[in-house]
């Protein structure tokens, strides 16, 4: 229950900081920001407490009921995807994250190539762009922890009846863990040696 909450929270995290920052970009909104740290420190614990007060008695109360399972193993709770209930859910789940994805990655694809086009003279000097390459990189994040879990489930669910796809399932659901990385990858990201670099590969590629 956690591994899937943490998973769509941080979903849902990423497209409101996308938005916000899209916002911003297209000068729908001058300013939005937080006033305090502690506002968006109250803020993320109120969403974070909210879903766990919600979910987590659900998930006990509901979920793994409609089966027989032993108490020895985790992640065997496949016999309630016989439940076309579950299975609608399932796909309507996995329809909204690719669809979601595909919109969030075209946008920001976009707005790249509006940079670009705007600025004049070397990209790397421009603040701008880091900001831009930092957007992408939630994106990025998206497509490489969790969409594969999504996709696999599809065929997962119509064959659910392989016994070793189970463990397949189960490792793309450990791949969504790999998001709590994040924050590194935006350090990299915005790190000055990282971008001298990428700015010496561009040029190399230039003169070649």
């Amino acid at each position: 229950a956690m591994m899937h909450i943490h998973m769509y929270l941080t979903f849902l995290f990423y497209i409101i900081t996308l938005v916000i920052r899209w916002l911003i970009f297209f000068q729908w909104k001058d300013k939005v920001e937080f006033y305090r740290k502690l506002h968006a420190v109250a803020a993320s614990a109120t969403v974070w407490i909210a879903t766990l007060v919600i979910m987590l008695p659900l998930f006990s109360v509901r979920y793994g009921k409609s089966g027989e399972y032993g108490n020895t193993t985790c992640f065997t709770f496949q016999q309630e995807l016989k439940k076309e209930s579950v299975k609608a859910l399932n796909y309507v789940i996995i329809a909204a994250v690719a669809a979601i994805t595909c919109v969030l990655l075209g946008l920001q694809v976009f707005i790249i190539l509006k940079v670009v086009k705007k600025l004049p003279g070397s990209l790397g000097s421009h603040q701008e762009f880091w900001a831009q390459i930092k957007s992408l990189m939630f994106i990025s994040v998206i497509i490489i922890c969790f969409l594969p879990y999504h996709l696999f489930r599809v065929y997962y669910i119509q064959h659910m009846k392989e016994k070793q796809l189970g463990n397949y399932n189960d490792i793309c659901l450990s791949i969504t863990a790999i998001s709590c990385l994040d924050l590194l990858s935006f350090v990299v990201s915005g790190n000055r040696f990282f971008k001298q670099k990428i700015i010496m590969l561009r040029d190399k590629l230039a003169c070649c």
